[in-house]
């Protein structure tokens, strides 16, 4: 059975079980099968993921996980992108999920990078 049918069924605990275990890679979990995840995860378990991706624990797709973050999370992808910690995600991607406050710092980091 796959992971991805049992996640509307588990409680919070098997939740946060499972995303330590693929951060810390006692669970193999492809990347399609791992964006099928988010949906079923709590912010902190996103939170989790993305920092552990960051900090290049694990790959897995940041654009994939927009739909399901807080304006809080979707600002600090947002500066993440911006500062160049993430560079593998592509800013166009974030522009339909971003804030307006997001939006108008990438807006003005793209006319920076222009002027120089």
């Amino acid at each position: 059975m796959k992971l991805v049918k049992m996640m509307p069924f588990l409680d919070q605990a098997s939740k946060d079980e499972l995303v330590e275990r693929v951060i810390s890679k006692d669970v193999e979990i492809g990347s399609k099968e791992c964006v099928a995840l988010y949906p079923f995860l709590s912010k902190d378990n996103l939170n989790a993921l993305i920092k552990a991706h960051i900090e290049g624990k694990i790959n897995v797709s940041i654009v994939g996980m927009l739909p399901f973050m807080d304006d809080e999370t979707l600002n600090g992808v947002a500066d993440k992108v911006i500062d160049g910690t993430l560079k593998d995600v592509d800013m166009d991607a974030l522009l339909p999920f971003m804030p307006d406050e997001a939006i108008k710092r990438m807006f003005e980091a793209e006319l920076s990078k222009k002027q120089e």
